[in-house]
């Protein structure tokens, strides 16, 4: 008896060492790319800023910028697949990291500096934006090839942004300025978007900016699909509350925008 339950629990043993052999740890890839920054995307820098008529906001990738790599899965939800980084500064760069997976037959996107892409929480600075709220993406990266576990891509791939920032310099009708501990943005028709884990779906509602410290310079990092918007503005400076509308506003992906806005005192 004794004999057969040690045969018994041998067999069970070398079934279990068979089944671990089967089991193959997962495949990691390593992907290497060269990038380029379009329109304005990740390190903001106001350049020309004494110079009102000719101000622009630039883009540089800067060393260890992070960028999310996503890919629509079987049910086409698009999932996190890896992540590479900046390897130097500038203009053009190596992107260097690795996957879970090798892209599938729908591809592969980049997305930087976060996914999913969510607009709440600004403060209404540019060093915020241009670390968590200036996305820029590649949605097919082309020219892949994979060679022992090493993807790679015959051209260089191109970033462009994914909103617009606009810097919103507030008065009063006394055009004395209103140093606002918030400001709410609002449209009209719901279609500022504030939150989007697809490329297809994303969810519209008000961009909410808290200021601390309080200020008249608020910059805010704003994405909509359509243009002619009707705009409502709304500060509170802890005191007063102030409010300005303006119909037909589009704010084109990539663009900087600097607006003197004169609020009316509601409250």
């Amino acid at each position: 008896m004794n004999r057969i339950i040690t045969i018994l629990m041998l067999t069970a043993v070398v079934v279990a060492c068979s089944r671990k052999e089967q089991i193959e740890a997962p495949k990691t890839y390593t992907m290497t790319i060269e990038a380029v920054k379009g329109a304005p995307s990740r390190l903001l820098v106001l350049e020309n800023e004494n110079d009102p008529w000719n101000q622009m906001l630039n883009c540089y990738w800067q060393k260890g910028d992070n960028v999310t790599v996503i890919s629509p899965n079987s049910n086409k939800e698009m999932e996190v697949i890896g992540s590479l980084t900046a390897q130097g500064d500038g203009k053009n760069t190596m992107l260097t990291g690795s996957l879970t997976q090798a892209p599938g037959e729908m591809g592969l996107a980049l997305v930087y500096p976060r996914f999913p892409i969510d607009y709440s929480g600004q403060d209404g600075t540019l060093g915020s934006i241009s670390a968590k709220y200036d996305y820029s993406t590649c949605f097919q990266v082309s020219g892949i090839t994979i060679d022992q576990g090493i993807i790679t891509s015959s051209t260089i791939v191109n970033f462009n942004s994914y909103q617009a920032i606009v810097r919103f310099c507030l008065q009063n009708t006394n055009d004395e300025p209103i140093n606002a501990t918030s400001l709410t943005i609002s449209e009209a028709n719901n279609r500022l978007i504030i939150y989007s884990d697809t490329f297809m779906i994303a969810e519209p509602g008000d961009i909410i900016i808290n200021l601390n410290p309080a200020s008249s310079e608020i910059w805010a990092s704003l994405y909509s699909y359509s243009s002619n918007l009707a705009i409502t503005l709304t500060a509170n400076d802890g005191t007063h509350t102030y409010t300005c509308s303006q119909q037909g506003v589009t704010w084109s992906p990539g663009k900087f925008y600097s607006i003197d806005v004169t609020m009316d005192l509601v409250e």
